[in-house]
């Protein structure tokens, strides 16, 4: 399946680094055969509409990135052949509810959420699609409507096949994301690398709200990064041979 239609469905942190990247490779490669919508809401929404998305990603890098369309109704839309979901938690079984009524049985969904349990939660709603459970790396947040900034890690993926469909790869939307120099890595089961995101940002976040520190505070200062792996070793979680494999690495 050829991939013509994306939708990058919340367009916040996450969802304006991803789909900022590929506004700008669709621009730049003038790539009208491909279709990109932003779904978004608010002020946000309408910054976006006027003038399309900034995108700082620092060293005073500033792109300017403009989707086909930005809306908050996705029924005037076509049906996506990729979908990036990057919409928060709380979000996440409305949005996936109003899914299920416009994407198809090939379509390929990208979940970007923090959590171990995202492609569960997705696959209790969505009875049609391909769904491949993903993390990302990527420090990335709203300064103000219309703007996004990145301030930290490379924006790579971890993702992996879609448990319900072990022995379909998805080559067409792999080799887009390469084409877009979107970073990934490729697993047959992702799983182990979310575990250990969600382990490494539970750490961080234990320690950050004890220090009040920011995520480049706490590796700057030695006190507060050496508590670091005593919480992760901590965790009931460090039983799974995979995770702590890749922990070691950090």
């Amino acid at each position: 399946m050829d991939i013509k239609t994306i939708w990058v469905y919340g367009v916040g942190g996450v969802g304006g680094f991803i789909g900022g990247k590929i506004a700008r490779f669709l621009q730049k490669e003038l790539r009208k055969d491909v279709k990109l919508y932003f779904i978004a809401r608010g002020e946000h929404l309408r910054e976006i509409q006027k003038k399309g998305l900034i995108l700082n990603m620092g060293d005073e890098k500033r792109l300017q990135c403009v989707p086909t369309s930005a809306t908050d109704d996705i029924s005037e839309l076509p049906s996506p052949d990729m979908c990036f979901l990057c919409v928060k938690s709380y979000d996440l079984d409305a949005v996936c509810n109003a899914l299920n009524r416009h994407i198809k049985p090939e379509t390929i969904i990208i979940p970007l959420l923090n959590g171990v349990d995202i492609y569960e939660r997705v696959r209790i709603v969505l009875t049609s699609g391909i769904v491949l459970p993903a993390c990302i790396y990527v420090g990335t947040h709203i300064e103000k409507p219309g703007i996004v900034t990145q301030k930290g890690g490379e924006g790579k993926i971890l993702i992996g096949k879609d448990p319900k469909y072990p022995d379909l790869y998805p080559q067409e939307a792999l080799q887009f994301l390469k084409e877009a120099a979107i970073s990934f890595q490729w697993f047959e089961d992702a799983m182990p690398a979310i575990w250990e995101k969600y382990l490494f940002i539970a750490g961080f976040g234990l320690v950050s709200a004890a220090s009040g520190k920011t995520l480049g505070q706490i590796m700057e200062d030695a006190e507060s990064k050496s508590l670091l792996p005593g919480l992760w070793r901590k965790s009931f979680l460090f039983q799974n041979k995979n995770v702590l494999r890749s922990l070691k690495t950090l």
